[in-house]
């Protein structure tokens, strides 16, 4: 294809979508499919009024504990040494890893923050927090919240279809994740510093774990909420399913990846069993 030249390429039986928990949304969107107000507004004709189309992102939400030591502990590395090691036999320094040891843990049933917040959890033994341990770098750690409350969206700035799309995470905007990562956050100072501080702290530090889901939720196929059915089939559509984190309707207390090679695996069969 010439540059500026456009070209309409059908499919024969069906269409997989796997544009991800950014991109998925925004072609749906982009294609007229979403909330029928919205799309009228950027003037994109609808042909599909399905609400939750971008709505409902997700993202595990993290801060990093860290606290100041005295020089003769940190260890040096001689940057020279450590590259000749690394080029010679791949040993040294600069194999060492981002972290050894990751933690998990719950929150105790009797936990002040139950008193105020339904236990977001899916289970008895599923964690709340993830803590990874710093490495022998520096005594650092990061504390996850698995089970986050917040929700965001993915909406269109323009019809421009080349436009970057407005991305609105919803970090710490429900308050059981702030109170969640206060429980959760214990270090030397916390009963030194007033609510007040503690959370500005948090809000400074806070950042995402990269796993975002949710911006194309799955539902029943009767449900009038959602975007795809159990089969990952485009509600109100036929042809088309998507195949991407953007179906989990709420997001896992674990890393995404190893759900999304499931959530592939098990497209594949469906695809297959279809055709």
């Amino acid at each position: 294809m010439s540059a500026g030249s456009t070209r309409i390429l059908s499919a024969a039986k069906e269409i997989i979508l796997s544009g991800g928990v950014i991109g998925t949304p925004q072609i749906l969107l982009n294609s007229g499919i979403g909330n029928k107000t919205e799309l009228e507004t950027l003037g994109i004709p609808p042909l599909l009024n399905l609400p939750d189309v971008g709505q409902g992102l997700t993202d595990h939400v993290a801060t990093t504990i860290a606290w100041t030591v005295i020089p003769s502990n940190t260890p040096t590395i001689d940057e020279t040494t450590a590259l000749a090691m690394w080029q010679e036999n791949r040993t040294g320094p600069l194999t060492e890893k981002f972290t050894h040891q990751i933690l998990w843990s719950r929150f105790q049933p009797d936990s002040s923050i139950f008193k105020e917040f339904k236990d977001p959890s899916t289970g008895p033994t599923s964690p709340h927090i993830e803590m990874p341990l710093g490495s022998d770098s520096g005594p650092a750690g990061t504390f996850c919240l698995l089970t986050p409350h917040s929700r965001g969206s993915v909406k269109l700035r323009s019809k421009n279809p080349f436009d970057d799309p407005l991305i609105d995470l919803g970090l710490l905007s429900h308050p059981f994740d702030m109170a969640a990562l206060k429980e959760g956050f214990q270090g030397p100072d916390p009963d030194n510093l007033s609510d007040e501080e503690f959370e500005k702290i948090i809000r400074d530090s806070a950042f995402t774990y990269l796993h975002p889901v949710g911006t194309a939720s799955m539902s029943s196929k009767k449900s009038k909420r959602g975007v795809v059915d159990h089969e990952l089939k485009l509600k109100g559509a036929t042809g088309i399913r998507i195949v991407d984190a953007s179906v989990f309707p709420y997001i896992l207390t674990a890393h995404t990846q190893a759900a999304v090679y499931i959530l592939a695996e098990r497209a594949a069969d469906l695809i297959r069993d279809a055709w």
